[in-house]
């Protein structure tokens, strides 16, 4: 089973997704202003702006 983390915030996602082994976990990152590839499969929103969470994936399991 693949857990699905979402990982909200700038530094963070970057540093916790490269502790995440990729065989276990798919990492999605929220960040207003998504950096260019890295491994995270990055959304636009801002938890400031409730209608840019709409989009968010099913299946998170867990949230940091």
């Amino acid at each position: 089973m693949c857990n699905r983390v979402l990982l909200v915030g700038g530094e963070l996602c970057q540093r916790v997704a490269l502790g995440l082994d990729e065989k276990h976990w798919r990492v999605h990152g929220l960040r207003r202003n998504p950096p260019g590839k890295s491994g995270i499969q990055w959304i636009r929103a801002d938890l400031g702006q409730p209608g840019s969470l709409r989009d968010l994936p099913r299946g998170i399991t867990h949230v940091l």
